[in-house]
């Protein structure tokens, strides 16, 4: 199938070049990608015991990928939003996600897709409580302070509204 050798192309791009960073994230990804696939979309009661467990299995693969991945010299800032995104598939604890972020927050504090994925984790659908993601948003556009703040907020708050049932995000 293509997602077979789609990871095949990833893992011989690894062998190529084994201190590539680039890399490994990328096949974080596609595994992150295809367990998805396996799960389907639909809500946590529609998925059958073998999609979850094979749900799973893809992202446990997936964190050994970026485990292996944050002893490489090089660094990169999609390192950090792929651990975020298969932490919130694994289910992790807030205090265990609130560690992934503040890391991911001290090594790239300008990098939005990290608040971003943050927002995401702390919607009611996941792990948080109504209007929680909204707080701590506040909080970190506040830390970072005046416009870079500014711009932070405005810019996650437009990309989560596609997760509001409301029209206007405003409200």
């Amino acid at each position: 199938t293509a997602w077979v050798a789609r990871q095949k192309a990833i893992e011989a791009w690894i062998q190529a070049r084994p201190e590539s960073i680039t890399a490994r994230v990328a096949l974080a990804r596609y595994l992150m990608d295809y367990a998805w696939k396996a799960r389907g979309n639909g809500y946590a009661n529609t998925v059958s015991d073998a999609a979850e467990r094979l749900f799973e299995e893809r992202l446990r693969q997936a964190a050994g990928t970026l485990k292996a991945a944050a002893s490489l010299k090089a660094k990169c800032p999609v390192y950090w939003t792929t651990v975020m995104k298969v932490a919130l598939g694994l289910g992790v604890t807030k205090e265990q996600f609130a560690h992934i972020f503040q890391a991911a927050v001290q090594a790239y504090p300008d990098y939005t897709p990290i608040y971003r994925q943050r927002a995401v984790f702390l919607l009611p659908r996941w792990y948080g409580e109504e209007g929680e993601w909204v707080s701590d948003l506040t909080k970190s556009a506040d830390q970072l302070g005046g416009t870079k703040g500014d711009i932070l907020y405005a810019q996650v708050a437009w990309v989560m509204r596609g997760y509001s049932g409301r029209k206007n995000i405003f409200e």
